[in-house]
């Protein structure tokens, strides 16, 4: 494929980032308009619900910032307020059902948006959790950030329509994270499989244990393991990859650019090896490291 064909490519999958993350929050009735000032009004809801038997923590916010907070109790508090434009009908829901806990914020009407007051949105879902909380976890937000720390789990899954992701000190079995349009940053995550999928962002991920995937369609990776005895696979369409590894790592490399190099602060003993490719065994061997990026660099480095 000439580059001529792979940089139009690249440029279609850039308006197609873009467009699917507004049109996705169209048809969940969203629409930005181009009016400078629609007002606002406070917003202060508050429900405390028990967690005894509940086995899921489901948290779904159309818009809001919503951060989960560990704290020493034994229910679980929800704190919905802000200031919302005056056009938006909105309630806080929570209830049980069955063995999972569902926490909503439902909007009851198509929401018009200003592109002024569009950066500027302060809506804040607060759900304080029990510490101790063990189980499963599962957030959604449409229109804003997520973040979370402090927790050990089985199951955490993320999903963010429009806005960032920031996860903390959380050990878990699974982590899944999907962000169409917004940057995903990860500290000090311990997991036996991690997947991260990423539209349109940038993907950060510091002192992480775990199997991984990640992938990104119109964004940097960058991945940091302070040991690494794991499995990794990361793709970019467009965007550069960067892996950081302690420097006695051993693992086998499969790692290909289309359009960029490939380069590595460790001796590979190679099976195949030129500026856009590396294949080959560090060290022992051991795990896999698979990267692949149309058009972006790959750098494996060593501290």
């Amino acid at each position: 494929m000439t580059t001529k064909k792979i940089v139009a490519i690249l440029i279609g999958i850039v308006l197609i980032a873009f467009g699917i993350g507004f049109l996705a929050l169209n048809s969940k009735g969203y629409e930005i308009s181009k009016n400078k000032d629609i007002g606002s009004i406070n917003l202060d809801e508050k429900s405390t619900e028990a967690i005894d038997s509940i086995d899921k923590i489901y948290i779904t916010a159309p818009i809001a910032k919503v951060n989960i907070i560990p704290e020493d109790r034994d229910n679980v508090h929800v704190h919905y307020h802000g200031h919302i434009p005056n056009n938006i009908k909105t309630d806080l829901v929570t209830k049980k059902v069955k063995n999972t806990l569902e926490i909503r914020t439902e909007n009851k009407n198509h929401i018009k948006i200003g592109f002024s007051n569009f950066n500027n949105l302060e809506i804040f879902l607060d759900v304080y959790v029990p510490n101790n909380y063990s189980k499963n976890m599962d957030i959604e937000s449409d229109l804003g950030d997520i973040n979370i720390s402090d927790f050990n789990l089985d199951q955490l899954e993320i999903d963010a329509d429009l806005g960032n992701i920031k996860v903390k000190n959380i050990d878990a079995k699974e982590i899944d994270i999907d962000a169409d349009l917004g940057n995903v940053n990860i500290e000090n995550i311990n997991a036996e499989k991690i997947e991260i999928d990423c539209n349109s962002g940038n993907i950060i991920a510091k002192s992480i244990k775990g199997d991984t995937k990640a992938k990104a369609d119109l964004g940097n990776i960058e991945l940091s393991y302070e040991d690494f005895n794991y499995n990794l696979d990361a793709v970019s369409n467009l965007g550069s990859i960067t892996i950081t590894l302690p420097k006695d790592a051993n693992f086998n490399l499969n790692a290909k650019s289309n359009l960029g190099t490939v380069k590595s602060d460790f001796p590979v003993t190679t099976t195949e090896s030129s500026n856009t490719k590396l294949k080959g065994t560090v060290g022992d061997g051991g795990k896999d490291i698979i990267l692949a990026v149309d058009l972006g660099s790959i750098k494996i480095k060593s501290k």
